[in-house]
């Protein structure tokens, strides 16, 4: 299968490839934002306009809204204009850096004379303290602290960073047994022993990214690396290959709630001699910390974990699986419903700004940000996308579903000091969930008394029966089978919480936090740029030098590239567009209905403020507060 990337210009020079970096990104979205609006792609929160019936509405977005079917993409919708504003414009705003500013900002791409992961961490902190506003190191990051490296850290990054939605109670009895047997082949008892222990105990989880080489195409056995990037002498590119993993980490759940890795398979390829187990020295949280630091074989393991999870983060959790299901959703629903429908009451003001930063995306961010960040081709880097895209379980997503099948029990989150304190995002997303799920309940039941009332609304019927259709090539739809038929009450409210999820809690955890967790590169790289170790002899072998020879430390202007999107896509939630703020807004609705649900939603996201806040102290890990949940943090929109 080929995949046809969108036009793209390359990038020609420091500037545009600064402009591209910078807070500029923000101003590229606003006038985006504003040609979305001018043609009326933009939902409205307004009252549909006096004297317009709905049909007549309808036919007016229907000629709006358009789907764009590009090949082996998958559908979003089709602006019909170009912008009016010329590229090159739009990719110098007012605040992309002027001539003067550029050596100052250059001095950013780091240089080391001796390269130790101790020089990089002293010049993160020396470029903090220094640090102007405007680049990425000035907000905090994770090398900023002490124990960056540690168990304890990198554990709890699966609960409380970046990607917090993947990490999974082991079932899979073929990966236990791949990690039993290469327990006992490395003649490692005692962590076979605890290995068949927990398992027993249902206290295995995984990060598990054994499925890339079959998501994106690859033989079993085939090395998972981009195109050899071609010399460009206006930037500080250097010609080579980045490399990618897929990884499977292994954690112990203990007792006491703490999340302890185990062991890391650096590359799970289908051939059983050829993956690389490496187990931690470490047995439990409490065994001596004293060489944790001059571990390198362990910590090298660790960092290729973090990166096979870099490539699942940004193209499928992050993008396939929020942005691309939102924006099916949102041109699915503006297409069929009118504006004065109670579904378009409810979700509009979730979905301002989304289409036209999605455009953005498409354009700008996969082809020239992300995708040269990532260890795969760009053909591949689209194909990934799909696979998730497609994949989804979009009723299976619902929290009280995830959480379970993941191997979290409702009911054992809500104890204090129980054995998932320290799984706060959990916590605190299922708890929203359940406040969004009451808001919705008051307003649906107001308008569909019973199941006979959901499956008469034709307009209804209409959008699922879009959204759910077309094979995203040929045929108009939304190519998302496994949305569900809408033919009940509860249905409704359910398919009506988890679109507000995706654009509100759901983006926001796996969003915000990427300043904090991915711009201080050594602990989540994008790619590798040496191949990761092929034998268990050679994984032993490495030390801080082999650690240095995996970061892109001979391509500066990568790494800066790295360090600058996370800080550009975390920028911090504006006023006026937070949960506590839609909620203020909806209790003021033109729609009696909505505006009593909104009041109570409003006292709702009030007290969640209390209790987010209450649960963040609860949690062991006392450096890093989860805050990113707090409702005043929290979009209520995908808007950057």
């Amino acid at each position: 299968m080929s995949f046809i990337p969108p036009d793209t210009t390359e990038i020609k020079s420091v500037e545009h490839a600064l402009s591209l970096s910078q807070a500029g990104f923000v101003e590229m979205r606003d006038r985006a934002d504003a040609e979305f609006q001018q043609k009326g792609l933009q939902p409205s929160t307004a009252p549909q306009p006096s004297g317009e019936s709905d049909e007549e509405n309808v036919k007016k977005k229907r000629a709006n809204y358009k789907w764009n079917l590009r090949a082996n993409f998958v559908p979003q919708v089709d602006p019909s204009f170009s912008p009016s504003i010329p590229k090159e414009q739009i990719l110098a705003p007012a605040r992309t850096p002027t001539a003067d500013k550029i050596p100052g900002l250059l001095a950013l791409i780091p240089h080391f004379p001796v390269p130790t992961m101790d020089a990089i961490v002293a010049d993160n902190r020396k470029k903090h303290e220094d640090s102007k506003k405007g680049d990425f190191y000035d907000a905090v990051n994770i090398g900023l602290r002490d124990d960056w490296y540690t168990d304890a850290c990198f554990g709890q990054q699966q609960f409380t960073g970046v990607s917090p939605s993947t990490i999974t109670i082991l079932t899979n009895h073929d990966v236990y047994s791949h990690f039993k047997s290469s327990a006992h082949s490395q003649s490692n008892e005692a962590m076979e022993l605890l290995i068949g222990t927990a398992f027993a105990t249902k206290q295995l989880y995984v990060q598990d990214c054994s499925y890339y080489r079959e998501a994106l195409g690859l033989d079993p056995d085939a090395p998972i690396q981009s195109d050899i990037d071609p010399p460009n002498p206006p930037l500080p590119v250097y010609p080579g290959r980045r490399y990618g993993c897929a990884g499977i980490a292994l954690f112990h759940l203990t007792h006491e709630g703490k999340l302890h890795p185990l062991a890391i398979t650096l590359d799970y390829k289908g051939t059983a001699s050829k993956r690389v187990t490496m187990f931690n020295k470490r047995f439990g949280p409490h065994d001596s910390s004293a060489n944790e630091k001059d571990d390198w074989p362990w910590r090298y393991a660790k960092m290729c974990a973090q990166s096979s999870d870099w490539a699942r983060h940004e193209m499928t959790v992050h993008l396939a699986t929020t942005h691309l299901i939102e924006e099916a959703i949102i041109v699915a629903a503006q297409r069929n419903l009118p504006d004065s429908h109670v579904v378009c009451q409810i979700m509009n003001a979730h979905w301002l700004t989304t289409l036209s930063l999605n455009k953005l995306v498409y354009s700008d961010l996969i082809p020239r940000l992300i995708g040269p960040s990532a260890p795969l081709t760009l053909a591949q880097t689209y194909r990934f996308i799909v696979h998730d895209r497609n994949k989804y379980d979009f009723v299976g997503s619902y929290i009280p579903n995830d959480l379970k099948k993941r191997g979290f029990p409702l009911h054992e989150l809500e104890i204090p000091h129980g054995k998932f304190h320290n799984y706060t995002y959990a916590r605190q997303v299922y708890k929203m969930w359940s406040t969004i799920h009451g808001y919705v309940k008051k307003i649906i039941g107001h308008y569909y008394k019973n199941d006979a009332a959901v499956c008469a609304d034709r307009y209804l019927k209409n959008f699922v029966n879009e959204l759910r259709g077309g094979d995203g090539v040929s045929t108009e739809g939304g190519h998302l089978p496994q949305f569900p038929v809408l033919d009940t009450v509860p249905k409704l409210i359910d398919a009506i919480t988890m679109c507000i999820h995706i654009a509100a809690p759901q983006h926001t955890a796996v969003n915000y936090l990427q300043q904090l967790y991915l711009s201080f590169i050594p602990n989540r790289p994008g790619s590798l740029y040496t191949p990761p170790a092929s034998s268990l002899s050679q994984l032993k072998s490495i030390g801080e030098k082999e650690v240095m020879d995996a970061l892109p430390l001979n391509d500066p202007f990568k790494w800066m590239l790295m360090a600058q999107v996370p800080y550009l896509l975390s920028e911090e939630v504006k006023r006026g567009e937070s949960m506590v703020d839609y909620a203020e807004t909806v209790a003021k609705h033109y729609n009696p209905v909505v505006a009593a649900a909104g009041e109570v939603l409003r006292r709702d996201i009030h007290e969640l403020g209390k209790t987010f806040r209450k649960m963040s102290k609860e949690n062991d890990d006392k450096v890093t507060e989860y805050s990113v949940l707090y409702p005043n943090l929290m979009a209520a929109a995908i808007v950057i």
